[in-house]
């Protein structure tokens, strides 16, 4: 039976003011004493405070016990806590002329992002010095000798999530630097991970504890282990009487002994050397004659037009990017429910529906190369197994009705 640590997370055991110990401290002595009377500024007033500042000292570190209790036991069984990290990118940075110049450890980056017409600023620190070497030039040469160019890690100054980097974005330099003509983005952007509280530690702590026994033995299982023990892993799913390699379709016939769990890393897919460590892991912790194999999500392109009617005061750029921006946040590899079969019609006229700048969704259609559409209830349908849709700008097409009168 698995340990249920649920009593422990958040749990406050005395959680006092030392304002609220004194008051306190004072009713009790006036209930044993009806004539008592406490005067600020005498010795037994100090005496009562200082009690109150030391009581409530020790309700601070008493308050902290469980859960470092607990974390502490999940450390020795070997589940640490996830403390954050940070976004990462690689950035093409131009120079002004053929010279060469040197890039200081700790030069900012600045990253501006508008979201819902707010502008959003991202810092960027270089990880070590770089040094762009000189280009010789070549007055005759045509085209013209390009300019002096260099490839540089970027890592966000903040830990946890920052808004997303794509490629070919400009940023700027913030230490001022004259030489250089352009800082352009690649298409190797990480997204950083936020830093776990208390309650999301404890309860991940739970899954843990639940996927230990002496040997791993169904699809659940497997799941909880690899979702609560590896921190790179963001999305899994775990299907038994399933060889992903043989095959992975949805209505592939069941092949016994066989489970197979897909993969997906943080805005990424896993790389080689990732899947292959997760899978002698599991298979060391499998029951005998179980094969588990660990494969990479698929990420499938859904083309979504829609046709909706907006008020007259709203402005169709705010319409737009609220719209893209609830689309794009349900249909994300990260986010979209592991339980559904398919990407259902009705349920994004639902999420558009809800939106303030719209009245109603006048019309939907999908589309994608990558699924099947049923044409009785206009639904996506997922082909294969551990398939994750991703809703990019270009499939996205939205045509707006102003006034609710096309």
């Amino acid at each position: 039976m698995p340990a249920d640590f649920s009593p422990y997370v958040n749990m406050r055991i005395y959680d006092k003011q030392p304002s609220e110990i004194y008051l306190n401290a004072v009713e009790i002595a006036q209930m044993n004493i009806p004539q008592f009377e406490l005067r600020v500024g005498t010795i037994e007033d100090s005496i009562f405070q200082a009690m109150a500042y030391m009581t409530a000292l020790s309700v601070g570190h008493i308050n902290a016990l469980p859960n470092r209790l607990m974390e502490g036991v999940l450390g020795m069984m070997g589940m640490q806590r996830k403390n954050g990290s940070n976004a990462t990118l690689t950035v093409s940075i131009e120079l002004l002329t053929y010279n060469g110049t040197t890039i200081p450890v700790g030069s900012t980056f600045v990253h501006e992002t508008s979201i819902f017409g707010e502008v959003i600023t991202t810092y960027y620190q270089v990880d070590g010095t770089v040094t762009i070497d000189d280009v010789i030039q070549d007055p005759e040469a045509v085209p013209a000798t390009p300019l002096p160019t260099a490839l540089v890690k970027l890592m966000a100054i903040d830990v946890g999530t920052v808004p997303t980097v794509t490629v070919g974005d400009s940023l700027t330099v913030l230490n001022l630097n004259a030489q250089v003509n352009s800082v352009t983005a690649q298409n190797d952007f990480i997204q950083g991970d936020e830093p776990e509280d208390d309650g999301e530690y404890l309860a991940r702590g739970v899954t843990f504890l639940a996927s230990l026994s002496e040997a791993l033995v169904g699809a659940n299982q497997i799941e909880k282990y690899i979702a609560s023990s590896y921190p790179e892993v963001r999305r899994v799913k775990v299907y038994d009487l399933t060889d992903g390699e043989l095959d992975d379709s949805i209505s592939g016939d069941a092949a016994p002994g066989y489970t197979t769990a897909y993969v997906y890393g943080n805005s990424a897919s896993l790389n080689i050397l990732q899947k292959v460590a997760i899978q002698r892991d599991i298979v060391d912790k499998s029951i005998a004659g179980l094969s588990v194999k660990v494969l990479g999500s698929r990420i499938v392109y859904p083309e979504v037009s829609a046709s909706v009617a907006i008020e007259n005061s709203m402005s169709i750029t705010t319409a737009s990017t609220s719209i893209a921006t609830a689309l794009k946040d349900y249909l994300n590899p990260l986010y979209f429910p592991n339980s559904e079969p398919a990407i259902r019609k009705n349920g994004l006229i639902g999420i558009l529906s809800k939106l303030p700048s719209v009245l109603y969704v006048s019309g939907m259609e999908l589309s994608s190369a990558d699924m099947e559409l049923d044409a009785g209830s206009g639904n996506l349908l997922f082909n294969k197994k551990g398939d994750l849709p991703y809703l990019t700008d270009e499939n996205l097409n939205i045509e707006f009705n102003v006034g609710g009168f096309s």
